[in-house]
């Protein structure tokens, strides 16, 4: 698997628990302590949080890491073959 398909995956996850819970991005941000502008980043598929961000993103959105990412998932950064 690619970065962008990850990301891509990843922000539609995201994406889809924020409208689970009737949940704003600034919401969101505001229960991180991130910047709006980083949860608009990873909402858009343009960046991957670090470690204990996506923690802080799995407890806000009450759900688990590996149901915001496959935690078995390689990403290929060289794309796929």
């Amino acid at each position: 698997m690619t970065l962008d398909k990850w990301q891509l995956i990843f922000s539609n996850r995201i994406l889809t628990r924020l409208k689970e819970l009737n949940m704003t991005q600034a919401k969101l941000a505001e229960l991180t302590g991130v910047h709006v502008a980083s949860i608009s980043n990873y909402v858009c598929g343009k960046r991957i949080p670090k470690a204990d961000v996506l923690i802080n993103l799995a407890k806000a959105l009450r759900c688990s890491v590996s149901d915001l990412i496959e935690v078995g998932e390689m990403i290929d950064l060289e794309g796929e073959k």
